[in-house]
């Protein structure tokens, strides 16, 4: 079950971009917290995949002292992937078709990121 936020906010960038597979937010762990995808492939685990390669840059960012890392994006040939730090360890990821608008969608999901994050800064852990 979304949570009403995360549904408003994931309800918002999909009907405005078009090419949209998935929206996802991944814990530090790479555990899938909330996701809501129109791509069957593109399930937890495959999520929890990518989660691991943001664990792999986090660490090659903080390792090579360039910091924090805080948004990354890949493409594939046939799916284009945004993530951008929420809170934390947190990530949210958007999955997309390779046409996506891709300076849309990062601003899309830095709003996104922006309204989630004092929800995720003051949940119990």
């Amino acid at each position: 079950m979304l949570s009403p936020l995360f549904q408003e906010v994931f309800d918002s960038v999909r009907t405005q971009l078009e090419g949209f597979r998935a929206f996802a937010l991944v814990g530090e762990d790479g555990v899938v917290i909330e996701k809501v995808s129109a791509d069957s492939t593109l399930d937890p685990e495959t999520l929890f995949e990518f989660a691991t390669i943001l664990r792999i840059a986090q660490h090659t960012s903080e390792a090579t002292a360039n910091g924090q890392l805080t948004e990354m994006s890949w493409t594939a040939s046939r799916c284009l992937m945004l993530a951008h730090r929420v809170s934390g360890g947190s990530f949210l990821i958007l999955a997309g078709e390779p046409g996506l608008r891709v300076g849309f969608a990062r601003y899309l999901l830095r709003r996104a990121a922006w309204e989630l994050r004092p929800q995720l800064e003051n949940a119990p852990r």
